[in-house]
């Protein structure tokens, strides 16, 4: 009976102690389980990560866009871009996927017109948390995705200029270029909200340049870049004698001999010819300067995206009215100038007769958006016609005036035969030929296209600081009455308020200096105000730097400081490189 005590009493002891210990067991297993499933998203999202970084070419963090698929449109944290060595254009977007629950954070890839790959990098981010929300309003950190009031994951991009901020409205190049200032590396953070486990990775990209692997062409992207293969990309015929001067370095991704080919009198002049072969220029008299022999220049707007058709009014057959989606191909016949916004022309525009085409802040797209179908829209400027058009200067578009879609091989002729047409952003048409010939001429930000051709008595400038003068406008003319409406203070949009001002858009360089010269008469400002009233009394041209942040410049003015007459100016912009290009215009103080 003594014995039968003793079990009894020690017996549930011993079950306990065992039933502790099992639960604990279970228990260390879980917690055992959930550190290897968040130690292998760590490394699974390395072993991507610091590969897209290094291999990219442009850099977003902008978010409510996707670099590669659209359903991820809602989620991205940060989309990069590049070419590989096989020539296809790779886009990666990293962001979070939609209807799973819990939520992951996938790496979304697309290569050329290939169907997107999802790969689930981080599946026990969001374990036991609600649905995240991503966003650029972090805190510190450029793009976030929050739940609740926990960063569970974040990307840093620190870029060249010493901000995080540089890649929030649109892709940039990793190298300084344009108004890109470079990156230098990219930071990811995450903290899984259930188990608390952290890790950062940071990567910088290889490609500080425009040339893959190589050492590019100067210190920014070219100028002038020429994605076709093959003889001719670069064609110059007729009995012209208007050279192509390039502000910079003309790079051809053709290996094949004599792809430049200047006939009659046309001359090609450039810092250099980055190319893939050792005789590309026919003749060889056509060109003097020295050769750069390389790897092919990856095309520097292969992650730019088509614009969105989302909130833009659609026009059928008829002129040109406004921003918006064009149907029909349009025809532009008497003088217009293109009010600020994004012009999608499906069917293409032509501008012919005496038209002069003016326009600034503008972003033309030619053909249908995000259509794999192939196309033939162009851009035509014929006869005696003008452009003068300037991109935007923010946003995904920002120094992109022109862009081709990328099935589209419609020829974009962009040189009349009467004065010379100036286009201040880059124009871009990866599958067609620029054609510059004409005698009026053509000067350009940059010209990335599958070929070029050229001729005639005007010549082609590419490249180099574009300025531009917002107020005054050319040929208008105004009152010093106050601020009623005619008036220069009624009128002027400027900051400060009455201020002379306008932009300034490099795509291959950094302007460095914005000087102006106003004449009057025979005599121009010499910079002082004696009285309250500018004085006439230096040589022309007499340059005064203005101040200048970013693309914009102005110097502080008063409608008071002039007195009636008619004025010109010019303004003048330098860059980096020592190049340096005018704009002038003449108004009116009545």
């Amino acid at each position: 009976m003594l014995e039968l005590l003793i079990v009894l009493g020690i017996l549930p002891l011993v079950i306990g102690a065992i039933a502790v210990v099992t639960i604990s067991s279970f228990h260390n297993q879980a917690i055992t389980s959930s550190r290897f499933a968040t130690s292998h998203d760590a490394q699974i999202t390395a072993a991507y990560f610091v590969r897209d970084v290094q291999s990219a070419i442009t850099v977003t963090s902008q978010t409510g866009v996707s670099t590669c698929s659209s359903d991820g449109s809602s989620t991205q944290l940060l989309g990069l871009s590049w070419t590989n060595a096989q020539g296809q254009a790779v886009r990666v977007s990293y962001g979070l996927s939609i209807g799973t629950n819990p939520t992951f954070l996938v790496r979304r890839s697309c290569v050329d017109s290939a169907k997107p790959i999802t790969t689930n990098v981080s599946v026990e981010l969001f374990n036991g948390l609600s649905t995240p929300t991503v966003s650029n309003s972090c805190g510190g950190p450029t793009s976030c995705a929050v739940s609740g009031a926990q960063t569970i994951a974040s990307v840093t991009v620190n870029c060249g200029d010493g901000t995080t901020t540089c890649a929030n409205s649109g892709p940039v190049t990793t190298y300084a270029a344009g108004g890109s200032p470079g990156i230098k590396s990219i930071v990811l953070f995450v903290h899984e909200g259930q188990s608390k486990f952290q890790y950062t990775l940071v990567a910088s990209p290889r490609n500080q340049n425009s040339a893959a692997g190589a050492t590019p062409p100067g210190s920014t992207g070219p100028p002038l870049v020429l994605l076709g293969s093959g003889s001719a990309v670069l064609k110059c015929s007729g009995s012209g004698k208007g050279p192509v001067t390039v502000y910079g370095a003309a790079a051809v991704n053709s290996s094949s001999p004599g792809s430049i080919v200047l006939n009659g009198n046309d001359m090609l002049q450039a810092s250099e010819v980055y190319t893939q072969s050792t005789a590309p220029v026919s003749p060889a008299s056509a060109y003097t300067g020295p050769y750069v022999v390389g790897p092919k220049i990856s095309d520097p707007y292969a992650g730019l995206p088509d614009p969105s058709t989302a909130g833009l009014t659609t026009y059928g057959s008829g002129g040109l009215n406004g921003p918006g989606i064009y149907t029909s191909i349009v025809s532009v016949t008497s003088t217009t100038t293109m009010a600020s916004g994004t012009y999608i022309f499906e069917k293409g525009i032509k501008i012919s007769g005496t038209t002069k085409l003016t326009g600034s802040g503008v972003f033309i797209f030619i053909g249908v958006p995000n259509s794999s179908a192939a196309q033939n829209a162009g851009f035509q400027l014929i006869g005696t016609a003008v452009a003068n058009l300037s991109p935007m200067t923010t946003g995904p578009y920002a120094g992109v005036l022109i862009f081709e879609a990328r099935t589209n091989i419609g020829t974009l002729q962009i040189a009349g035969l009467g004065s010379t047409s100036t286009y201040g952003g880059a124009i871009y048409a990866p599958d067609a030929t620029v054609d510059t010939s004409g005698n009026g001429g053509v000067a350009t930000g940059s010209i990335v296209s599958n070929s070029m051709s050229c001729g005639g008595n005007g010549g082609a400038s590419i490249g180099g600081p574009f300025p531009q003068v917002t107020f005054p406008v050319a040929g208008q003319s105004y009152t010093t009455n106050g601020s009623n409406p005619g008036s220069w203070a009624g009128q002027n949009p400027c900051s400060p308020n009455q201020a002379i001002c306008g932009t300034a858009v490099d795509l291959s360089g950094v302007v460095t200096t914005i000087q102006m010269s106003l004449q009057s008469g025979s005599k121009c400002w010499d910079g002082t105000l004696p009285s309250g009233k500018a004085s006439f009394s230096a040589s022309c041209p007499k340059y005064i730097t203005v101040s200048s942040s970013g693309t914009s410049w102005y110097q502080a003015w008063s409608q008071t400081y002039l007195g009636k007459g008619t004025y010109t100016l010019t303004i003048q912009a330098i860059d980096n490189a020592g190049f340096s290009r005018t704009t002038t215009i003449s108004f009116t103080i009545s």
